[in-house]
């Protein structure tokens, strides 16, 4: 199922590509009790652990910081209030679709979002992102200081400037 989801993002980036226009995601900082929720992912064969904050595209006729809490209720099955957006960050990413190599030109925007309650039976990755067998996938939380012994290139789509900014939405 990891494929065909890859695929579906894979083919929308091309058509935004082809329409010379930015592949816009949102995110979703979900601070529980002064703890950050985020996705913990394990290689299964290398060991190899990198983190997530739920996010993803903006859907058509969606606002980004609507398309924030959506995510969050996908891909951690809760409730989210976005109290403000913390920054958003340009990037490109070398993609392939139907053999064509691409450069999909993409913007992130990051909320920080107060968690309001879990949602019993909510799925777990609606479109079959973390279908994947070689991965291990756990909603966990962390404290400012384990949170803190984590590089920033560990996050998936974090950079150095929008890590330190995440500090700083932890009560001290």
């Amino acid at each position: 199922m990891i494929k065909e989801y890859e695929e579906q993002k894979n083919k929308q980036a091309y058509n935004l590509h082809q329409s010379k226009k930015l592949y816009v995601k949102a995110r979703a900082i979900i601070f529980k009790d002064n703890k950050i929720l985020l996705l913990k992912n394990t290689n299964k064969k290398t060991g190899k652990i990198k983190y997530m904050l739920p996010g993803g595209a903006v859907e058509n006729n969606e606002t980004i910081k609507n398309a924030a809490v959506r995510e969050a209720l996908e891909e951690f099955g809760v409730n989210v209030k976005p109290i403000k957006c913390l920054g958003k960050e340009y990037y490109s990413l070398k993609t392939t679709y139907n053999n064509t190599e691409f450069v999909s030109k993409r913007v992130e925007y990051y909320y920080l979002c107060e968690y309001i309650n879990d949602v019993l039976n909510a799925p777990f990755g609606v479109d079959g992102e973390f279908d994947d067998e070689d991965e291990i996938y756990q909603k966990i939380s962390l404290s400012l200081n384990e949170f803190k012994t984590i590089k920033p290139s560990q996050i998936n789509h974090v950079t150095n400037k929008t890590f330190n900014k995440i500090i700083k939405c932890f009560k001290i």
